[in-house]
């Protein structure tokens, strides 16, 4: 259960649009919505985290974002991955689940520790591609 919340997202403009038909993926808003209880084992722990991603833009679709991040546990770097989310029209919106796998061996003990008492903050910051544009965000929640 969710102890305490905390979310924030900073959008920055990546690669300058060469063409008038870049999608505009600065018009992305991605925020981590709720974070799911850990399933902890012997030697890893999965932490589903639920995304909300929007497309804010009044006229312009955004063909299959590619989202690539970094997760961090309490500061920690503690997954990357690529996923790829369904096309957004205008003003549309997707709720995705990605499941972050964090094995204990590649962690100090000290986010062990967090992740089995339920007590850490999960940040993701990576970025958002979309054809040749490209756009960087950040999120964070506090379980």
């Amino acid at each position: 259960m969710a102890t305490g919340l905390s979310m924030g997202i900073t959008a920055v403009a990546g690669c300058s649009a060469l063409l008038d038909d870049d999608p505009p993926v600065e018009a992305i808003e991605m925020t981590i919505s709720d974070v799911r209880s850990p399933d902890v084992g012997l030697t890893s722990a999965t932490i589903p985290v639920i995304f909300e991603i929007q497309n804010t833009h009044e006229e312009d679709r955004i063909p299959t974002p590619v989202i690539d991040y970094n997760a961090l546990i309490n500061g920690e770097e503690t997954f990357s991955s690529r996923e790829e989310v369904p096309s957004l029209g205008p003003q549309d919106s997707t709720t995705e689940e990605f499941e972050l796998v964090a094995e204990y061996s590649n962690v100090g003990s000290a986010v062990v520790d967090a992740v089995e008492n339920n007590q850490f903050r999960i940040t993701a910051t990576g970025t958002i591609e979309s054809e040749s544009a490209e756009t960087s965000f950040e999120s964070s929640y506090t379980y």
